[in-house]
């Protein structure tokens, strides 16, 4: 419960951060969803239920943060999170590339479904940016994850000190 309310706490830090991400950081006209890769880092590591559990709350969190399309905001999300948390259970591993290429196919699957459920742009502008964000997830996530692992190795380093001492 504990590590759900954080990630939570991390889907509201994400929106804050997402709506002030400079020009700079964009790729074929679209920035990377923060959301959505907290969303594919935590399903990574949780069962299909509480993944999907958490792409719900990510979907509403980022519907009332946009203030237009929640129910599609709420369905993709959730979506996305089910199908992640059942590639944790099927391909999840310590490689660093799973996750990041993960994250860019589920980008790619949580945005044309969101399209598909909310066309309001032009269809051919969109798939552009569609693959754009699906690259920038996947760079954003291979970095994010990478400096997880290693915050995580040093924890189980000290921990691991702190029984021999």
């Amino acid at each position: 419960m504990k590590r759900f309310i954080c990630a939570v706490f991390l889907l509201f830090a994400a929106i804050a951060v997402q709506g002030n991400i400079p020009n700079v950081f964009s790729f074929l006209g679209a920035k990377p969803d923060l959301v959505l890769v907290v969303l594919v880092l935590y399903s990574l590591g949780s069962d299909p239920i509480v993944a999907a559990v958490m792409g719900l709350v990510a979907g509403v969190v980022e519907g009332f943060a946009v203030g237009t399309s929640l129910g599609s905001f709420a369905f993709t999300r959730m979506l996305t999170g089910l199908v992640a948390g059942f590639c944790s259970v099927h391909l999840f591993s310590e490689n660093l590339l799973v996750p990041a290429a993960t994250a860019c196919l589920l980008t790619a699957l949580c945005e044309g479904t969101f399209l598909l459920a909310n066309p309001q742009v032009a269809t051919q502008n969109a798939w552009q940016v569609i693959l754009g964000e699906s690259v920038l997830n996947g760079c954003v996530t291979a970095l994010v994850y990478g400096f997880t692992r290693i915050a995580d190795r040093r924890r189980k380093v000290r921990l691991i000190d702190a029984r021999i001492y």
